[in-house]
């Protein structure tokens, strides 16, 4: 029985091997299966990436409570290229600083994007706005704007890396005075 078993088990991997049509549509099949993994995935990794987006603002929210006003708002305008009272307008508006930061990353990454139509990171503000206005999550804005939400993600953490680090040197600095 086992020398049948295994003679049967060597002709069909022979069959396989010779005839073209059985490999090609068993992975074809198989591809398929893959991309429709890819598919049922793609929600889950967009709300990891929006979560992740969302605790990286809460950071930058909760590590700026002890700063001044004035001094945040240089160190957004430095960090983004954008004026000082663009910075001053969205803060007056109730944002937090941490959505600021999303905000003018995904500007800023629209503007690096799209330099005809947006030459700056304050030209492509609006845009960026007024698509958030609409959409449900941060992640529907890079969508629509064709924005890679990993960039901005890193352009996020990066920003509050940076001016953690800048705001401590300030801190440190008026101290010493």
């Amino acid at each position: 029985m086992k020398q049948i078993l295994r003679r049967y088990s060597l002709m069909l991997l022979a069959l396989l091997l010779v005839v073209p049509g059985v490999h090609a549509a068993s992975h074809k099949r198989h591809k398929h299966r893959k991309s429709h993994h890819k598919v049922a995935k793609a929600p889950a990794k967009n709300q990891k990436d929006e979560q992740h987006l969302r605790s990286i603002a809460k950071l930058i929210d909760r590590d700026t409570q002890n700063l001044s006003r004035h001094t945040y708002i240089e160190l957004m305008a430095d960090q983004f290229h954008v004026p000082l009272s663009l910075v001053d307008e969205l803060q007056q508006k109730g944002q937090g600083w941490g959505n600021i930061s999303i905000t003018l990353a995904m500007a800023n990454a629209l503007s690096l994007k799209d330099a005809v139509h947006y030459p700056s990171p304050s030209d492509a503000l609006s845009q960026i706005q007024s698509t958030r206005d609409t959409a449900k999550s941060w992640t529907e804005v890079a969508r629509r704007t064709g924005i890679p939400m990993h960039s901005i993600i890193l352009a996020t953490a990066r920003s509050h890396k940076t001016m953690t680090t800048q705001a401590n040197t300030t801190v440190a600095l008026a101290t010493t005075y």
